[in-house]
């Protein structure tokens, strides 16, 4: 009686298995085989100053895995930019930094299907 219930419940946990794990794999491989799947860079080709203080850059972040990240962050010198969900394509996003900063990416943080937490921390 309980043997064709154990092989119903193998197959159902196998199942859950692999649609819990195949996003994060999936990300993985398009991360290997394309190293610049997700760049984040700073235009400052297009810098306006606001006024004494402050400046107006264009923050570009590029990314070409169709699996969704969703709770991106991005923190750049003192200004933290969030984004709920990145989808494939380029988005721009324009800050305000300050005069005396010099912008840089001390970390980035995102979630895979809202369960995996990446940090990755430069510099």
């Amino acid at each position: 009686m309980l043997g064709p219930f154990r092989y119903v419940l193998l197959v159902t946990s196998i199942t859950v298995v692999i649609l819990l794990i195949s996003p994060l794999i999936i990300l993985m491989r398009d991360f290997a085989t394309n190293t610049s799947c997700l760049s984040i860079s700073v235009d400052t080709g297009g810098l306006r100053i606001l006024d004494n203080n402050t400046y107006r850059v264009s923050l570009i972040i590029s990314y070409c895995s169709y699996i969704k990240l969703r709770d991106f962050k991005v923190n750049l010198s003192t200004t933290s930019i969030s984004i709920p969900e990145l989808d494939k394509g380029e988005k721009r996003i324009e800050i305000s930094l300050d005069v005396n900063e010099v912008p840089s990416i001390n970390y980035i943080e995102f979630k895979v299907l809202g369960l995996y937490k990446i940090v990755i921390k430069t510099g």
